[in-house]
């Protein structure tokens, strides 16, 4: 069990590049796909990624059966900032009713610590609500711990797992130690694997 690599995610990420799709077109099918969706099961709150990581994260999650809702990309850039210009009433309305339809929330970052105001207001938010709040740590190179910072390092992180039966599945890790499966996390269940 380790963190993802920067590399994995991005061979994910080209895989589905195969069919010689831009990076935009990948992106727009991916929103198209959670618009149709009543329910979701993961909100992917994502800061200052590279379109290649984002689709490569979300893809990864969709591997494994995973639901996802993914801000429209053409935010990123413009209201999806870290300017505090950019922060609204509306905004913030629309992403707490689109919140409210997830079981979960996975924080993507490659490093150890945020500096989106909107990943804050989306921790606290969430948190406050659902409680279920993860981190999806793009890394490097593949590591067994991860430890973010500031308000990062209050939330476990996820890693996958190989069953006996050769099944990839995703778990909850807290430090050094397999706490559950996400799905049984998602749905409130607690207690350690190992």
């Amino acid at each position: 069990m380790a963190t993802f690599s920067i590399s994995d995610i991005r061979s994910r990420a080209k895989l589905s590049g195969k069919s010689n799709k831009t990076v935009n077109e990948i992106l727009d099918e991916l929103v198209l796909k959670q618009k149709k969706a009543s329910a979701l099961d993961v909100f992917l709150s994502i800061s200052n990624l590279e379109p290649e990581l984002i689709i490569g994260a979300a893809l990864t999650l969709e591997d494994v059966g995973y639901s996802i809702y993914l801000d429209p990309h053409e935010d990123q850039n413009k209201e999806h900032s870290s300017s505090i210009k950019k922060i609204s009433r509306e905004k913030a309305k629309a992403l707490s009713g689109l919140m409210d339809r997830c079981q979960g929330m996975i924080i993507v970052t490659t490093s150890a610590k945020s500096e989106s105001l909107w990943q804050l207001w989306e921790c606290g938010y969430f948190s406050g609500k659902k409680g279920r709040i993860a981190i999806m740590p793009i890394t490097p190179v593949n590591a067994e711990i991860y430890r973010g910072e500031s308000y990062l390092g209050l939330y476990p992180f996820i890693t996958t797992y190989q069953t006996q039966n050769r099944q990839t599945i995703l778990v909850v890790k807290y430090g050094t130690k397999v706490y559950c499966t996400l799905d049984n996390w998602f749905a409130g269940g607690e207690g350690l694997l190992e």
